[in-house]
Order: C-alpha cells, then structure tokens, then sequence
C-alpha cells in the first residue's frame, strides 16, 4: 500500500512511517500541508491511502482529507489527531472519514482502515447465460440448538424401566 502520511511532529513523523514501512507499505512522510499537497498532486493514482494530522503549521489536516475524498471517492482517507474538538468531530462525520486520538500506533490505524466492512455488498459478476436463469435461492441448514455447559452436566437421565 501506498500511503501518504501527514505529521508536523519530527519524531512521530519519525516513528510512525518506520512503523508503518516495516509493515510493508510505502510511505511518503511529510510534515507541512504545503508539501502534502505537492505530492499528492503529483502522485494522486499511486496514494491509496492518506494519514494525516489535524492541526499542521501551515493548514487544517481535515480541510485537506475531506477535499481529496470529494475529488476521489475511492481514496482511503483519515484524521489521526490529539486535539479534535467538537466541530472537527462533527465535520469528519459528516464527510464519512474515520479518526483515530493520539496517542496510538499507526498499525492499528492501518489495521482498521484496511479491514474488510461487516455487510458490505459482495459483487459477483454472472456470465450472460447465468444472468438470463433464475437465481437458485439455497436455504443453509439451521444448526443444532447448543446446549449450555451446566445442562449436559445436570440434565434428566433416562430412566430404565
């Protein structure tokens, strides 16, 4: 993964982008919004994901995120921030981004955003001929009833007669 990782703090900086690189990933690290915006511009198809901090010495993390999400609805954004007020909170929410408090390791971050999502669609492409049939509706079997630990220790014997 590709990820494009915002933090004006040198040593978090530092820290995180080791630790998200030992995971595999490429990360370009950068700790102005001036220069995040450069390089996202210039490499937007190769960024899969974005990592940024809220505040930054020359700009707002979540003014940057919420506009790459709007002009790329499939990048994977997100706010990683220790000073989130009520307003910022309001405004990720509403744009859909996820948003992590510090203190916290970045994997985790990692983790979260690249989990598959519980009830999420999934898409089967059917060949021409399968689309013209009837979709075939197959019931799964219901599985047996569990019984509790106490009541296969306690439960009524048979009684021989």
């Amino acid at each position: 993964m590709h990820i494009l990782f915002i933090e004006d703090e040198e040593e978090l900086n530092k820290l995180a982008t080791e630790e998200l690189t030992l995971m595999g990933n490429t990360v370009h690290s950068v700790t102005r919004m001036e220069e995040a915006k450069a390089y996202f511009e210039e490499n937007v198809k190769k960024i899969d994901l974005i990592i940024a901090d809220h505040r930054l010495p020359d700009g707002q993390g979540i003014d940057f995120v919420v506009e790459a999400k709007r002009n790329h609805p499939k990048l994977k954004v997100s706010i990683v921030s220790g000073c989130l007020v009520d307003k910022d909170i309001q405004s990720l929410k509403q744009a859909g981004i996820p948003f992590f408090s510090k203190p916290l390791l970045y994997s985790s971050v990692l983790r979260e955003l690249t989990k598959p999502k519980l009830g999420a669609p999934i898409v089967v492409k059917a060949t021409e001929e399968e689309s013209a049939e009837e979709p075939e509706i197959v019931e799964e079997p219901t599985p047996p009833a569990k019984k509790s630990f106490f009541s296969s220790l306690f439960g009524k014997k048979e009684s021989k007669e």
